[in-house]
């Protein structure tokens, strides 16, 4: 589990149920990451991050569509 440490890092602490949408997104689940309020878009550092951080790990959500 160690290695999905980071990644329980950001859903938990910097982009809460966003994490999963904007997965989703980057994976061609969905069309687009945007959320309801109260919660806002992610910034771009932390968005960028958190995919980098997927991408490493090559988790399904990435590739069940066909995405990135």
């Amino acid at each position: 589990w160690e290695d999905w440490l980071p990644m329980i890092h950001f859903e938990n602490r910097q982009c809460g149920l966003r994490a999963t949408k904007i997965l989703m997104k980057e994976g061609c689940i969905i069309g687009s990451e945007a959320t309801r309020a109260p919660f806002g878009p992610v910034p771009p550092a932390i968005r960028e991050g958190l995919i980098a951080h997927a991408r490493r790990r090559d988790p399904l959500i990435l590739r069940w569509a066909g995405g990135q």
